[in-house]
C-alpha cells in the first residue's frame, strides 16, 4: 500500500519522480515473442489493443524500428493523453497559484522600488506653493504645479537657487531668456532656456530628468552660447551649480551627447567616460591631424585600459595633443558619470575648482 501510495502521489504532481520497486524496466520475454511473431498482424491492425498502444516504444524495439524522435511539444501531449481529469485539474491548481504567487512578489519588488525612488526624490529641495509664486513673480516660472514637481524625476533639484545663478550670468552678458518646466509622462521633465544677446546670438540650455528603469537620469541635451561667453568660464559654473543639485536630489547617472564643436573636447574634461571603443573610433578617425608619435600614444593609453569599464575620456584630453583630436565638429561620443562611482564623481568635482586649468 505504500508503494502505490506513493505513485498516487507521484500521478498528482505532490511527490517527486522516483524509481519505484515494482517499476519494470524491460519487458517479459513472452511479450517480446508474441510481437515479433504477430509482427504483421500488428502492421495492419486498423485498432490496437492498449497494451500495444502504451507500449509504442517497446513494441519498436522488439520489432528492431528505430525510435522516433518526438518534439517537445509531442512529448509533451502523448504525457498529457495519459493523465487523468484529477491530474488535470491539480495540475492547473497549481499553476494558478504559482501565477498568484508570482503576482504578489512582482507586486512586492515595485513597492520596494517606488519607495525607494520617492525617498530619494525627498533628498534636498521641496517644492511648495510659497516656492511656485517666487518662481513666477520673480523667476519667470510660470504654473509650475508643486505637486507634479515633487512626484517627478526632477523632485530635489532646487530650481530657485539655480536659476539665481543663471540669472546672474545672464544679467552680465545682457541676455533676456524664456524659461519652462514641462512635464512628461513617466513622470519626466524637461527644463528649458531660451535667450538671446542684443546682437541676437542665442543662448541655449536644455535638460531632460527621466526615469530609465531603477536609475533617475538627466540628459545634457544642448547648450549653446554666444562667442563672447565662451572661454570665460561659463559653462563650468554652470555644470558646477547642476552638479551640486545632482548629488543633493539623488541623481544616479548623468549623460551626454558630446558633439557640437567644442563639445567633443570639453565634456571629456568634465570627467565624462564613454565605450572604450568609441574613443577607439575617435582616434583612428582623428589619426590625420596627428603625429605619427601622437597617434601611437593615444593608442597605447587606450590597449592599457580595462576593457570591461567605461573610459574616462580626460585621459586624451588631457594630453598635449588632446585639444587638437577632440576639438572638432566631426567628433561625437555618448558620455555618461556614474553618481555612484565616487573617483568619477570626486575627478569631476576637481575640475570645478582647477584655478590653473583651461576655460571652456
Amino acid at each position: 500500500m505504500d508503494e502505490m501510495a506513493k505513485d498516487n502521489a507521484r500521478g498528482i504532481g505532490e511527490a517527486p519522480s522516483e524509481s519505484s520497486e515494482r517499476e519494470v524496466k524491460e519487458m517479459p520475454e513472452g511479450f517480446t515473442n508474441w510481437v515479433q511473431t504477430n509482427a504483421e498482424r500488428i502492421e495492419k491492425a486498423k485498432s490496437l489493443p492498449y497494451f500495444i498502444k502504451d507500449n509504442q516504444d517497446k513494441v519498436d524495439v522488439a520489432l528492431g524500428r528505430k525510435a522516433p524522435v518526438l518534439t517537445i511539444k509531442e512529448k509533451a501531449a502523448i504525457r498529457h493523453s495519459k493523465r487523468t481529469q484529477e491530474q488535470v485539474n491539480n495540475i492547473k491548481k497549481r499553476w494558478a497559484e504559482k501565477k498568484e504567487r508570482d503576482r504578489k512578489t512582482t507586486s512586492n519588488v515595485k513597492t520596494v522600488e517606488n519607495n525607494a525612488i520617492k525617498e530619494k526624490h525627498q533628498n534636498g529641495f521641496v517644492m511648495t506653493e510659497a516656492n511656485t509664486k517666487t518662481l513666477a513673480n520673480i523667476h519667470g516660472f510660470y504654473n509650475v504645479d508643486p505637486k507634479k514637481y515633487n512626484e517627478s524625476a526632477i523632485a530635489g533639484f532646487n530650481l530657485v537657487e539655480f536659476d539665481n545663478v543663471v540669472e546672474s550670468i545672464c544679467d552680465e552678458y545682457k541676455i533676456k531668456t524664456v524659461k519652462t518646466l514641462t512635464f512628461q509622462k513617466g513622470n519626466n521633465a524637461i527644463l528649458k532656456y531660451f535667450g538671446l544677446t542684443q546682437e541676437d546670438e542665442q543662448f541655449t540650455l536644455e535638460r531632460s530628468f527621466k526615469h530609465d528603469g531603477e536609475k533617475r537620469i538627466v540628459k545634457h541635451d544642448l547648450l549653446t552660447m554666444p562667442e563672447n561667453m565662451q572661454g570665460k568660464g561659463v559653462t563650468k559654473k554652470l555644470f558646477a551649480e547642476m552638479f551640486k543639485q545632482y548629488e543633493a536630489m539623488g541623481i544616479d547617472e548623468v549623460r551626454v551627447l558630446a558633439n557640437i564643436n567644442v563639445g567633443g573636447y570639453a565634456w571629456a574634461r568634465y570627467g565624462f567616460s564613454c565605450d572604450i571603443f568609441d574613443a577607439y573610433t575617435i582616434v583612428e578617425n582623428r589619426k590625420h591631424v596627428l603625429t605619427d608619435d601622437e597617434y601611437k600614444n593615444a593608442i597605447s593609453i587606450l590597449d592599457k585600459h580595462d576593457k570591461s569599464k567605461p573610459f574616462m575620456m580626460d585621459e586624451l584630453a588631457e594630453t598635449y595633443y588632446g585639444k587638437k583630436l577632440l576639438k572638432d565638429k566631426s567628433v561625437e561620443w555618448f558620455g555618461k558619470i556614474n553618481m555612484h562611482d565616487k573617483y568619477q564623481v570626486e575627478k569631476t568635482k576637481n575640475y570645478f575648482t582647477r584655478s590653473n586649468s583651461r576655460t571652456i
